[in-house]
């Protein structure tokens, strides 16, 4: 229903309280981003992820990210058997359904991985100049995008 155009003619203000918002000291606190130092932008919190796999990589002197996990994992946690042993089990109930998943995941990775490294260095030189192509003029247009520069050619 369209009820055309309107015109605000008239505004009442009603006192329904009062309420103090004053604030009181309670003792000294350390405000963060106040004292010396050196400014700029503190480094963003890294995720329970990123965290697990720094131990794991100082732990077995690796270099993972959480990009060489996230595939397999957002799998894993889609997976209804997983999602519904999380919510009705304990831990070590969830660890025996969640590690044949998490292994299967894994290896479905990893061959994943592997066949586009077997694609990418092909013995075929057309091949490989093919992927090289096309993931370069995505690159390009992507970085073009990014860059504000939407008319690339």
């Amino acid at each position: 229903m369209d009820i055309g155009e309107t015109r605000l003619e008239a505004v009442r203000l009603e006192k329904v309280g009062e309420v103090n918002v004053s604030l009181t000291a309670e003792g000294a606190v350390e405000l963060k981003g106040f004292g010396s130092g050196a400014g700029g932008a503190a480094e963003p919190d890294k995720s329970p992820l990123a965290k697990v796999i720094d131990q794991f990589n100082e732990r077995f002197g690796t270099d993972f990210t959480e990009d060489d996990f996230i595939v397999p994992l957002r799998a894993v946690m889609a997976d209804e058997k997983v999602r519904r042993s999380a919510s009705q089990d304990d831990e070590d109930g969830f660890k025996h359904v969640i590690d044949p998943v998490l292994d299967a995941e894994m290896m479905k990775h990893i061959d994943s991985v592997r066949e586009l490294g077997d694609h990418y260095f092909h013995d075929d030189r057309d091949h490989r100049e093919s992927i090289k192509r096309d993931l370069r003029r995505h690159a390009f247009r992507m970085l073009r995008r990014e860059l504000g520069m939407d008319d690339a050619a």
